[in-house]
């Protein structure tokens, strides 16, 4: 009888076991059909692309700010490079997505970037010296020929006053830039073309 007893506590364990054992394997199996969640957030590349999530793991789009550098990102999400066109100005973001300002060299030509990143246009006084910056937004050199005066630029950008030469030549023009023609300035003769003869 002893024997039956032990025989059957023995069984009883057996099939508790098994079915705790068959538990847990399909937990195991629940889980592993579950998708992992993934976070998220900051700067995330995707398929080659750029894209910046918050904290609420939302793609953002339009102007962000990130660690103190503007970046700008499409209605996608993706970010973007080079010259950008937003609103009627033109803005240069490095290859890093990055928004520049002040004077920026691209492809070897000069522009000016104001404070807010909009590409400058027309006459621009720095610290008290003229630059031009043509319809196209590149710095002007050499002579500029605007509502029948003209102007002097240096190979800096710099507009010329005062006498200077150019080649073999000498002019004047005034405070304002202006080039001197057919007049006499400091007692010397200058012809149509603003020559000193």
């Amino acid at each position: 009888m002893k024997k039956q007893e032990t025989e059957l506590k023995e069984k009883k364990e057996e099939k508790s076991t098994t079915q705790n054992e068959i538990k847990v394997e399909e937990n195991k199996d629940k889980k592993s059909e579950e998708k992992p969640t993934t976070h998220k957030q900051g700067w995330v590349q995707e398929n080659g692309k750029w894209f910046y999530y918050n904290q609420s793991n939302n793609k953002q789009s339009g102007w962000v700010q990130v660690n103190g550098a503007w970046y700008y990102l499409a209605q996608d999400g993706e970010m973007k490079t080079g010259w950008l066109n937003q609103g009627g100005s033109w803005y240069y973001l490095t290859d890093s997505g990055s928004m520049k300002t002040g004077w920026q060299k691209v492809n070897g030509t000069w522009y000016y970037l104001n404070g807010s990143g909009a590409m400058q246009t027309g006459w621009l006084n720095q610290s008290g010296t003229w630059y031009y910056l043509n319809s196209s937004g590149s710095m002007q050199t050499g002579w500029l020929s605007q509502s029948g005066t003209w102007y002097y630029l240096t190979e800096s950008g710099s507009m010329k006053t005062g006498w200077y030469q150019v080649s073999t030549k000498w002019y004047y023009s005034y405070s304002s830039g202006a080039l001197a023609v057919s007049t006499t300035v400091d007692g010397y003769t200058v012809n149509a073309n603003g020559e000193w003869i």
